[in-house]
C-alpha cells in the first residue's frame, strides 16, 4: 500500500483509560475494495484514498505503523498478516473485529459549490484565544452563519466572542 502524505492516524480514537468507544476507533481501516484508508474517533470521520497492492489485504493498521513508516521515510508498506516495512522491519495486525460502516454515517458530495469554506487553522487559533484552556469543553465553538456569510459569529466556553470570515477560493 502507498502511504498517504495525509496524516489520516491524527482522527484515531486516542486509547484511554475510560475505553468506552469501540477499539477499532483506535487504528485506522485499508478497505481494500474501496482504495481507501479510513479512520474516525466518533465525532470525525477521515477517508483518504490509497494506492494499493496486489498482495495487500484489508484489515487494521495502527498510528504506530503510520508513524513508523513517516519515521524511516517511506511511502509504502506492505500490508496482509503483518505490516512490512522496506527496511526491514515489521509489526503485527490487529484483529478488531468489524470496522464502523462508515458509508452509512458519511454523507455524499453535495453537487454545487461549497455553502461556506472556513480556514482550519484560523478557526482554531481563535477557539484557543477565546476558551478557557481547561475546561471541560476544550476548544469547542458555537457558530452563527447569517445570511450574508461574510462573517461568522463565534463563541466559545467562556464569555469571550469572536468572528471568523469565510475563505474565498
Amino acid at each position: 500500500m502507498k502511504m498517504p502524505i495525509q496524516k489520516i492516524e491524527s482522527a484515531v480514537q486516542k486509547k484511554d483509560v475510560r475505553n468506552y468507544l469501540q477499539e477499532a476507533y483506535q487504528e485506522a481501516y485499508f478497505d481494500k475494495d474501496k482504495g481507501r484508508l479510513v479512520a474516525t474517533d466518533d465525532h470525525i470521520c477521515a477517508i483518504v484514498p490509497v494506492t494499493d497492492y496486489n498482495e495487500d489485504s484489508a484489515g487494521y493498521i495502527s498510528p504506530d505503523a503510520m508513524k513508523h513508516a513517516r519515521k524511516i521515510k517511506t511511502d509504502t508498506i506492505a500490508v496482509n498478516g503483518s505490516i512490512n516495512f522496506p527496511n526491514g522491519t515489521s509489526m503485527s495486525r490487529s484483529e478488531l473485529g468489524k470496522f464502523p460502516d462508515y458509508e452509512k454515517v458519511v454523507p455524499k458530495k453535495p453537487k454545487g459549490e461549497p455553502t461556506i469554506c472556513i480556514d482550519a487553522a484560523l478557526l482554531l487559533k481563535l477557539a484557543q484565544a477565546i476558551n478557557i484552556p481547561s475546561a471541560d469543553s476544550g476548544t469547542s465553538l458555537k457558530l452563527w452563519i447569517t445570511g450574508s456569510k461574510d462573517v461568522i459569529y463565534v463563541e466559545g466556553n467562556s464569555d469571550a466572542y469572536g468572528a471568523i470570515m469565510p475563505r474565498r477560493f
